[in-house]
C-alpha cells in the first residue's frame, strides 16, 4: 500500500517529520470530510430494492457513481 502522504510504495507515514504529517493533516482532513458527504448524498440517491430487510443497489449503478468523480 501506498504511503498517504507521498504516495510511494516503499514508505509509510511514519518516515515522514511530524511537521509533515501536520501539514497534510490540515489538508487532507477537511478533503476527506468533503468527499465522504458527497459520496453518501449521492448513494443516498441511488434507487434501491429491498429485499428480507437488506437495501441493494445495482452495482453499475455505484460503479458509474464512483467513476464519475
Amino acid at each position: 500500500m501506498a504511503c498517504e502522504i507521498c504516495g510511494r510504495n516503499s514508505c509509510c507515514r511514519a518516515f515522514h517529520s511530524l511537521k509533515e504529517q501536520e501539514e497534510y493533516d490540515k489538508i487532507a482532513e477537511p478533503v476527506i470530510e468533503r468527499i465522504k458527504g458527497g459520496l453518501a448524498y449521492d448513494f443516498r440517491r441511488l434507487d434501491r430494492t429491498d429485499i428480507d430487510g437488506e437495501d441493494y443497489v445495482k452495482y453499475s449503478d455505484v460503479k458509474d457513481l464512483i467513476e464519475g468523480i
